[in-house]
């Protein structure tokens, strides 16, 4: 996944400059895009950059920790929050869970500490990402198919399947599992599953009895020769093909 990026909102230049010194950021996943000394800039470098994350301290002029968490609640609810405060007063933490900060710490935050908070941050959000991706591809599935909720799966199984099998006889040349997967916006190993369960045989069993009954056609027009055929189904060694046609059909492509 690409780097989180953060931005680090505290009116002490002493711990910003910590945090960015100190904190093996690369490492972790993470890229600081911008610091600032006050709430107000703070929100216009967010405006500008739209970080993915803010680190920020509660107690600050202009515009305090809470204030601006309320605003980026309100105006970009994607970017995730964590506050530090030098306060253990518990009004400031209920506050903080109303605005869905997704961690909350007390100063002084040691560098272990701080490092397993952003671990843990980091976890959440590639959660969050799956959880999105799933929900997309989902939704993409249900428009290619036309499926309503209420609609049988195992219908909707056998119509992916039957299209992906159109796919393989049109594209037999070139076609793979990851590419005939990534056409019906599904994972390989899913549709590897669904193959089997559906049609009793492999992926690859399918394709290449595809390329097999290809052969035969080809394999009837003299005028082909067998490393012709073999290049034409996308094997590079025609040995290799007259191999696999032995296996499949019980005789040579020479003798057939």
């Amino acid at each position: 996944m690409e780097k989180i990026r953060v931005l680090l909102i505290d009116d002490d230049e002493v711990i910003r400059e910590g945090m960015k010194d100190s904190i093996p950021w690369d490492e972790l996943g993470f890229e600081v895009i911008g610091e600032a000394d006050n709430g107000k800039s703070g929100i216009d470098i967010i405006n500008n950059k739209e970080p993915d994350m803010v680190i920020l301290d509660i107690k600050m002029p202009q515009m305090d920790g809470l204030e601006v968490s309320t605003w980026i609640r309100k105006n970009y609810p994607e970017i995730k929050i964590m506050l530090l405060s030098g306060y253990s007063d518990f009004e400031y933490a209920r506050r903080a869970i109303r605005e869905k900060v997704i961690e909350y710490a007390l100063k002084p935050v040691y560098k272990p500490d701080f490092i397993d908070l952003l671990k843990n941050i980091k976890s959440k959000i590639i959660i969050e990402q799956d959880n999105k991706i799933q929900e997309s591809i989902h939704i993409k599935i249900n428009e290619k198919y036309k499926v309503d909720e209420k609609s049988d799966n195992k219908i909707n199984e056998k119509r992916i399947i039957k299209e992906c099998v159109s796919n393989m006889r049109q594209q037999y040349k070139t076609a793979t599992l990851a590419s005939i997967a990534e056409q019906s916006y599904l994972s390989p190993n899913y549709l590897s599953f669904l193959f089997k369960m559906e049609t009793g045989q492999t992926f690859i069993d399918t394709l290449t009895q595809i390329k097999i009954d290809k052969a035969k056609e080809l394999l009837k027009n003299k005028h082909y020769k067998i490393y012709e055929v073999a290049e034409e189904l996308g094997y590079k060694d025609s040995r290799y093909f007259s191999h696999i046609f032995k296996k499949y059909t019980g005789i040579s492509p020479k003798d057939f």
